[in-house]
């Protein structure tokens, strides 16, 4: 199992806040039989992580998890805010993906709201090669209401990502059914 959504990297944003954290989150995972975790700090305006601070997070993570013997591998990767995602260049974007491929980047979809022009940064990332995979987007309002509404996203090549606490109720009922909905229409991937 891989965990591609994790806040790992201590004191970086709303996630881990210290290392002994980060060592509990990767002990926790190691005994479920997660064998990867991306780090996936928050790129946003209250959480500005660089991919330089993502670079070393990982870097210092994966040597801790080394001597302390997590078998946890540690994947580079981050969210990015929606609002942000313009004002990064493709280089940056690509440091950001998942494991530094080029391939996969985690995009923060919002809780209230739909964005504009998310077709177009969908499609715009798939032009530049990159798959744009959406976080969390059973806990929005606009999708609780509308689930079906992602149908369009996942034709342009968008992949969905649907947190496990929503699926078993922890998130709330409305995310729970409207995460349950994603799943009968076909659109979740992870």
């Amino acid at each position: 199992m891989i965990d591609l959504h994790a806040h790992l990297l201590p004191g970086l944003d709303d996630g881990a806040q210290t290392l002994e954290d980060s060592r509990a989150m990767g002990r926790a995972a190691a005994a479920e039989g997660v064998e990867a975790i991306a780090a996936t700090p928050h790129v946003r305006h209250d959480y500005p992580t660089t991919a330089e601070q993502m670079e070393a997070g990982v870097a210092e993570l994966r040597a801790d998890f080394e001597r302390e013997g997590i078998s946890v591998q540690v994947l580079h990767g981050g969210e990015i805010d929606l609002e942000i995602l313009a004002g990064l260049d493709h280089e940056t974007l690509e440091r950001f993906t998942y494991a530094q491929t080029g391939s996969y980047l985690l995009l923060e979809f919002p809780y209230s709201g739909w964005p504009l022009g998310l077709d177009q940064r969908v499609f715009s990332l798939r032009a530049a090669g990159i798959s744009p995979v959406l976080a969390h987007p059973e806990r929005n309002r606009e999708v609780q209401s509308a689930p079906e509404r992602l149908g369009g996203l996942a034709r342009l090549g968008a992949v969905l990502q649907v947190t496990a606490a929503s699926l078993d109720g922890r998130l709330g009922k409305s995310s729970r059914q409207a995460g349950l909905r994603l799943l009968e229409l076909g659109l979740v991937d992870v």
